[in-house]
């Protein structure tokens, strides 16, 4: 039971870590590009800069869904019938 936690947990890191490390750099470049020219509004471009990033991420992510919860149910099915004895 505590192996199919353990596997949940990684595959929801699995599948955050690339849109959080993209959203890092995304505010690393846009820290540095204030530091740059400080007369530019970032507020005004920072967020939908990160929204449309954060949807493209996701959607190119999308394509990988099926992949890892079909081995997260095959998991999931093992640790089941384990823990059912069958």
């Amino acid at each position: 039971m505590i192996r199919l936690a353990a596997d949940l947990f990684s595959v929801g890191v699995r599948l955050a870590l690339p849109v959080v490390a993209l959203l890092v750099m995304v505010d690393v470049a846009l820290a540095l590009l204030g530091r740059l020219n400080s007369q530019l509004q970032l507020l005004s471009l920072a967020f939908p800069a990160k929204m449309l990033i954060a949807l493209l991420v996701l959607s190119w992510i999308a394509a990988l869904f099926p992949r890892i919860i079909g081995q997260l149910a095959g998991h999931c099915w093992t640790g089941a019938l384990r823990t059912l004895g069958i």
